[in-house]
């Protein structure tokens, strides 16, 4: 992104989201998502509540993504890699670690110009 021509907007600058009742990472990601041409997603794990709602948003608005998620803990159960599959829009991949930690939480959103 080039600086000098977003240095002025707020809206291209960071912001800490610390899931206040006014702003969540959640509604944040939704609104991004309603928005974006395509996005890029790098989580550890994705949790079942947040993937349901999620599924029916992706469904409905067919943006191209891509998920990268992992083995880390086992956290994701097979069935959350089931679900995952069904999102005929959405390019998964599995991180399976065998000694390193993939714990990241990565979310990039592609708009028109940006």
């Amino acid at each position: 992104m080039d600086k000098n021509t977003f240095e002025q907007n707020d809206e291209y600058a960071a912001k800490l989201i610390a899931n206040t009742k006014d702003e969540t990472m959640y509604n944040r990601i939704l609104d991004e998502v309603q928005h974006c041409k395509s996005f890029t997603f790098a989580v550890a794990f994705i949790e079942s509540g947040i993937l349901n709602s999620l599924k029916t948003v992706l469904k409905d608005l067919n943006v191209q993504g891509r998920i990268l998620t992992s083995t880390y803990l086992y956290f994701n159960k097979p069935q959350m890699f089931r679900e995952l599959l069904k999102l005929p829009n959405v390019e998964i991949r599995v991180y399976e670690q065998n000694h390193g930690k993939f714990h990241a939480k990565g979310y990039l959103f592609q708009h028109e110009g940006y």
